[in-house]
């Protein structure tokens, strides 16, 4: 798999980058629940956004007034630890350290099965980002030795995966995301889990600005 690698310091400055807020609450930020699942806990501060786990999940989701440009994203932040595997013998967790997901809007729309069996909350995020449907969820992911580690998901019709780092263990991380393409997205997706591998830790996320 290959590794993304940090720009220089020249091309990230080129760069046209869209800071998004960590350190205070803002409107365009929501928060989803997963039904059966415990949320995560998000604390907005000085420092950063505080982002609590305790095998738990919650995606924040935030919402652009309107369609925005999306070609990478810097992270700056603290891993106050990762996803360790609570059984050996299992190697299909999927919990990842971090995902940032670009919603796309496009022209696809649940089925009236799709509908019925899908959950509450992903109806209301499709409904939220864009009337019309959306084109796909792509979700670029920090993953851990730990946990399942593949270059590229397809989870359904409306998700779609790809690790572009890998952990080796907790700590400061400062880095610069390119996806290889660009995106016109309507919101930017962000999870932390911790629900598969039963983990408890903390992120603090320090920086978080989408290359435009």
């Amino acid at each position: 798999m290959k590794r993304a690698q940090p720009f220089s310091s020249w091309l990230l400055f080129a760069s046209v980058a869209l800071p998004l807020p960590v350190k205070e609450s803002s409107p365009q930020w929501k928060i989803y629940r997963y039904d059966d699942l415990p949320p995560n806990h998000f604390e907005f501060g000085p420092q950063g956004l505080r982002v609590g786990v305790d095998k738990s999940v919650s995606p924040l989701v935030y919402v652009f007034p309107q369609r925005t440009t999306v070609k990478g994203f810097r992270l700056e932040a603290d891993f106050r630890g990762l996803p360790i595997r609570a059984d050996s013998k299992r190697d299909d967790y999927d919990d990842k350290a971090l995902r940032v997901g670009v919603i796309v809007p496009g022209r696809l729309k649940p089925t009236f099965l799709e509908r019925m069996i899908m959950p509450k909350w992903t109806n209301d995020l499709i409904q939220s980002v864009s009337a019309e449907g959306l084109e796909k969820i792509y979700y670029f992911s920090l993953a851990t030795a730990n946990t399942k580690n593949l270059s590229r998901v397809v989870y359904s019709r409306f998700h779609e995966e790809k690790v572009v780092d890998v952990l080796a263990a907790p700590g400061p991380y400062d880095k610069t995301i390119d996806f290889g393409r660009s995106f016109e997205a309507a919101a930017v997706w962000l999870s932390i889990d911790g629900d598969d591998t039963k983990s408890s830790y903390e992120v603090l996320i320090k920086r978080l600005d989408l290359l435009r």
